[in-house]
């Protein structure tokens, strides 16, 4: 598909974003805090990428907990977040979206940072929680969030 068209989803207002396929879709597919389909290296992997991204969850459905040890790298580029995309996600039932989580203990700052570039970026279906200072954080405009708690 198209980027251009995962783009123009992305900023709409259609639900169902989990078409957005190619070259600029990452995949998360292990909860481990950094390497090989981790959320962060699909991060570093979109802000290598100025074109829009889209960041997909396919965890193991009895862990969908990542817990970080340190700070996720800032959004700098246009990127979709789609936690919509787990299998067995359900918008009214938040026990089914991909949890991001901050150490009990320590710094890390914000959950997600949006900066630079990253305007027209979404995120969908995700909960952050234990973050010393915001789940989300955003220094651009444009930044819209779907069926997301923060704690």
């Amino acid at each position: 598909m198209p980027t251009d068209l995962c783009k123009a989803n992305a900023t709409s207002n259609i639900v169902s974003r989990s078409n957005c396929t190619g070259p600029n879709a990452y995949s998360v597919i292990t909860t481990a805090d950094a390497g090989a389909g981790s959320l962060r290296q699909a991060i570093l992997s979109a802000n290598a990428n100025p074109n829009f991204s889209t960041i997909r969850f396919n965890l193991p459905s009895n862990n969908k907990a990542i817990a970080l040890s340190s700070a996720l790298p800032a959004i700098t580029a246009p990127i979709l977040i789609d936690g919509s995309t787990q299998p067995n996600y359900n918008a009214s039932d938040n026990t089914t979206f991909v949890q991001v989580s901050g150490p009990i203990t320590g710094e890390i700052g914000n959950g997600l940072l949006f900066n630079g570039m990253s305007q027209g970026s979404s995120v969908i279906g995700l909960k952050l929680s234990n973050f010393p200072n915001y789940g989300i954080f955003t220094q651009v405009e444009n930044v819209t969030m779907k069926n997301v708690n923060v704690k």
